[in-house]
């Protein structure tokens, strides 16, 4: 865009190019603020609470949160896990 390849700025795929780049900037962002959290909770000087969880609840938590920017691109994000635990799975 800078050397105005495709003609002057304003042209159709200028614009498509911002979205482009908005777009991928944005899941850049997503990524870097995930690793952060990740980095974050591994110094932390917290107490872990070791207890069980609900992992069919869990994966619904996790799909729910992935769910806008999943829809947005789209991508179809499904849970088999069953609510009631490992047993469910024949585990």
């Amino acid at each position: 865009m800078m050397r105005e390849s495709l003609g002057p700025l304003g042209a159709p795929q200028y614009e498509e190019y911002c979205t482009d780049i908005h777009n991928s900037g944005t899941q850049l962002l997503n990524a870097i603020n995930d690793i952060l959290d990740i980095v974050k909770s591994e110094s932390a000087d917290e107490n872990l609470d070791a207890r069980e969880i609900e992992l069919g609840e869990l994966a619904g938590q996790i799909v729910q949160s992935l769910s806008v920017e999943s829809d947005s691109n789209n991508i179809a994000i499904t849970n088999e896990v069953p609510l009631g635990g490992c047993e469910d799975l024949g585990g």
